[in-house]
């Protein structure tokens, strides 16, 4: 994850878009304690064997702040 945000970074991106599912509670526990928002939902995106299933749009900004270098910093040391 913090690659990612590295490269996103090194390439001028703003943002980092990602959907995660509604019943991954680990993972959405992490992206939220990388910095990450939930800012809606996509209704049956993915398809399992049990059915349609909703994922959660997470987004980070990547303002180059001091609270952008703050989160990375996070990031790097919990990796």
């Amino acid at each position: 994850l913090a690659t990612l945000i590295d490269q996103a970074n090194e390439l001028s991106a703003r943002v980092i878009f990602l959907e995660v599912s509604v019943e991954n509670g680990d993972a959405l526990s992490l992206y939220l304690s990388k910095g990450f928002r939930e800012i809606g939902i996509r209704k049956n995106y993915y398809t399992t064997a049990e059915g349609k299933k909703d994922a959660r749009i997470m987004r980070l900004n990547l303002a180059k702040t001091s609270g952008f270098e703050m989160i990375t910093e996070m990031i790097r040391r919990s990796d």
